[in-house]
């Protein structure tokens, strides 16, 4: 055996050294003080010093005692070995040698260095002991030491020197090793129990989580109904919180007190329920359904119940919605107004409803067990059968078509099918269901309104065309043609009598109808044996004069609803030819009219000439210019250049408020007589704007003596602010002017005159309107135009 075993090792554990180290500190304070202090006492001459090193190892066993509460194992073991060795050696040194206290207290400081610190720490402690005490041997032998308290004799001195130093020895040996020994033992056991402690804390806290955290219910109870414990899953099932729970009875918290008494007796006779639904009540009110499981056990000699609760409520209220609506179901299913069938994915119905078997006329039985395409019409079995296998392969979720099903009594009814398909949660094909709706009066009634719209739609397109038609023949025409193309008959013919008066004669005294048989035939050759013929009879102002005739290869072409809508027809085409005949009439009152207006304004123009001899002709000759030049123009409409004519022809009727000394004067007129002259285009608006017949023709009477660069009367007005007509009659004005012979002139030349308008273009005339009038007056020639302006 080494002898290093026989040292005593560190203690490792920081809880068991710090209970060592608060021994030691408690020994210096009861044993080692006390001790010191009765020596110090009992010499002759009280050592002050000595009892202030006392006092002061009091006051650092103070200090350190704090810094072991604190957890400073370390200094504090450290600053005692060392506090201690050195309060020792002094005592050793300075009390006359060496007594058995201070041998005795090395022994216990080498002891405690050897657990406090480390094996390499007491060694260092005992070499340095040694050392001392060897040093107060060689000093006390010369006697340099202080008088000891006892009197040694040199054999006596190192025999007590060797008994203490080889009692130390065996002491630190023997009795450290057994005490090494059974610290090791204690430390092995504490540590033992310090697992164990930690295993139970660990598996404690393993359970309280699990009984904390747990999504179900668990309680513990007395068999009075107390509650022991409860937790947070319990105590929010049932929206209590830990206190209160704590402080009820379970008889308060069923649903139906007396149960409880009840689950007491099953558990004490089966010993555990298992998965029993009991209904509690929250604290709200409401009822909470758990499944419930109890065991009955011993603690402590007491029996007590352990129960969990798992909420079942939503599952509950869950199943009661499933069980809702599948009664729902079942009662959609059984009575609802479309027929519903059940097929499996071999296309076989397993289940049909009361209306799909009214619909076929089969019973449930005779549908069952049959393939659901053997109900289908031949002619339909094809495309149903492609959709179906579209549906099965997952290519569409449904699908929506109309058909023909087969009845047990052989008849056909036709019927929307709409099917879907049902899938299992992998997206596989359970079965299919097959809703299908009687359309038979659907399809009947969409003939009948198939037909009806046909026939408003023709009738209306019809009628349309019927107030596009002005003219008799052709109004005529169109009808027939109307009646085969559109109200679809073989052959229209419409027949309008000479003798019978479409309007009332009283009225109308020269209108006659004329005598008119048009008749259209359909592209489809006619049928005279199969055929059938109605005449719908053309009556206005009660009075029928003339007969819309059809003819059809359809037996059922004349049905009462058509028949109303073509007799309704025939009332419009009676009231258009009325309407045309109308129009004609009107339009030849208004020509009349038209013609009389015209002939009073060239009368006016007439009297004008008459009146101002040296311009005889003059209108008549602008009036057939401007119109030349007007059209040549392009820029003004049909109706425009009727005005353009008319207002030519009235341009100078201004001049009747003019004096005749003043229009009639020889010579030149003065400036008075110019202002007076120069009136005469407000003159002519003023007669002529009153009549509305002419408010079109008032441009030219207003403002032909206008000018191009302002400088014209009666306004001023300039450029493109003078009217177009006005500026053109203005050239026409001027050339008929200078070609003409006056009193004091000869008439020019037509290269003069075209010189000279050329020169005036920009200045008195419009530049546009010149070049357009020079250009027509190259294209005609001399001759034509002198001709042209001579009729006039």
């Amino acid at each position: 055996m080494h002898w290093r075993s026989f040292i005593p090792r560190t203690l490792s554990d920081a809880q068991s050294r710090q209970q060592l180290l608060l021994v030691m500190l408690r020994g210096v304070f009861f044993v080692f003080t006390p001790v010191q202090i009765l020596l110090s006492l009992l010499q002759a001459s009280i050592s002050w010093p000595r009892l202030a090193i006392i006092a002061l190892v009091n006051l650092i066993c103070a200090g350190l005692w704090r810094l072991v509460k604190h957890n400073q194992l370390d200094l504090a073991a450290t600053l005692f070995v060392g506090l201690f060795w050195l309060v020792f050696s002094g005592l050793m040194l300075t009390t006359g040698g060496i007594a058995s206290p201070a041998i005795i207290a090395y022994f216990f400081v080498i002891f405690a260095a050897s657990f406090l610190l480390s094996e390499r720490a007491s060694l260092l402690v005992a070499l340095l002991s040694l050392g001392v005490t060897l040093a107060a041997v060689v000093l006390e032998l010369n006697q340099l030491l202080p008088k000891p308290l006892i009197s040694y004799t040199p054999f006596s001195r190192w025999l007590s020197y060797s008994f203490y130093f080889g009692l130390m020895l065996v002491f630190q040996i023997v009795s450290g090793r057994l005490v090494y020994n059974a610290l090791q033992k204690a430390q092995t056991e504490l540590s033992e129990r310090q697992r164990v402690e930690a295993e139970l804390r660990h598996s404690e806290a393993q359970y309280r989580l699990l009984f904390e955290t747990t999504p179900i219910g668990i309680g513990m109870a007395k068999l009075d109904g107390t509650v022991i414990a409860v937790n947070p899953t319990g105590t929010q099932m049932l929206g209590y919180s830990q206190q209160e729970f704590m402080q009820l009875k379970l008889e308060q918290l069923y649903a139906y007190p007396n149960q409880r008494a009840d689950i007491i007796q099953m558990a004490q006779h089966h010993g555990k329920i298992r998965d029993f639904e009991m209904a509690f009540r929250h604290r709200d009110g409401d009822l909470v359904w758990a499944l419930v499981n109890v065991d009955l056990q011993s603690i402590n000699d007491e029996l007590v119940t352990i129960s969990t609760l798992r909420d079942i409520t939503g599952q509950r209220a869950a199943e009661q919605a499933l069980r809702t609506n599948e009664a729902r179901f079942r009662a959609m299913f059984e009575h609802a107004a479309i027929g519903i069938v059940l097929i499996d994915t071999n296309g076989v119905a397993f289940r049909a409803n009361p209306t799909a078997c009214m619909l076929f006329n089969f019973s449930e039985r005779d549908l069952q067990h049959e393939p659901f395409i053997n109900f289908t019409h031949p002619d339909d079995r094809e495309f149903e059968m492609s959709l179906n296998q579209e549906l099965l392969a997952g290519q569409c979720d449904s699908y929506q078509i109309e058909k023909r099903f087969l009845r047990s009594d052989g008849g056909i009814v036709w019927g929307r099918l709409c099917a879907s398909l049902v899938q299992d949660s992998d997206d596989k094909p359970l079965f299919t269901i097959a809703m299908i709706e009687d359309l038979s009066s659907y399809k009947a009634t969409r003939v009948q309104l198939d037909l009806q719209m046909q026939t408003l739609t023709a009738l209306y397109y019809s009628s349309q065309r019927l107030t596009t038609k002005l003219k008799v023949e052709e109004l005529a025409r169109d009808v027939a043609d109307s009646c085969v193309n559109i109200f679809g008959a073989q052959r229209a013919w419409l027949t309008l009598n000479q003798s019978d008066q479409l309007l009332d004669q009283t009225n109308y005294n020269e209108t006659q109808l004329p005598s008119i048989q048009i008749e259209i035939e359909a592209a489809d050759p006619l049928d005279d044996s199969a055929s059938q013929t109605m005449a719908f009879p053309l009556v206005s102002h009660n009075h029928t004069f003339g007969m819309l005739n059809l003819q059809s290869n359809q037996a059922d072409f004349f049905q009462a609803e058509r028949n109303d809508m073509l007799q309704t027809y025939a009332s419009q085409v009676a009231a258009a030819l009325d309407n045309a005949l109308l129009f004609q009439h009107l339009q030849q009152i208004n020509h009349e009219v038209t013609s009389a207006y015209d002939m009073t304004i060239e009368g006016w123009s007439r009297a004008l000439d008459l009146r101002d001899h040296e311009t005889e002709g003059h209108t008549q000759r602008v009036t057939w210019m401007t119109e030349q030049l007007a059209a040549a123009m392009g820029k003004f409409s049909s109706e425009e250049l009727i005005h353009v004519r008319r207002g030519a022809l009235l341009h100078d009727i201004g001049k009747m408020g003019v004096p005749d000394a003043i229009l009639h004067k020889p010579g030149p007129l003065d400036d008075d007589e110019w202002v007076i002259m120069r009136r005469h285009p407000v003159y002519a608006y003023q007669l002529l704007a009153p009549i509305l017949y002419l408010q079109g023709s008032l441009d030219i009477p207003h403002y032909h003596h206008e000018r191009w660069d302002g400088t014209g009367y009666p306004k001023g007005l300039q450029a493109e602010a003078i009217p177009l007509a006005a500026r053109v009659f203005a050239v026409v004005d001027v050339w008929d002017a200078l070609r003409s012979d006056r009193p004091y002139r000869k008439g020019w030349s037509d290269q003069r005159i075209m010189e000279y308008l050329a020169t005036e273009s920009g200045k008195h005339f419009d530049p546009m309107v010149v070049e357009v009038f020079l250009q027509l007056l190259k294209t005609m020639s001399v001759a034509e135009v002198r001709n042209q302006v001579s009729e006039q």
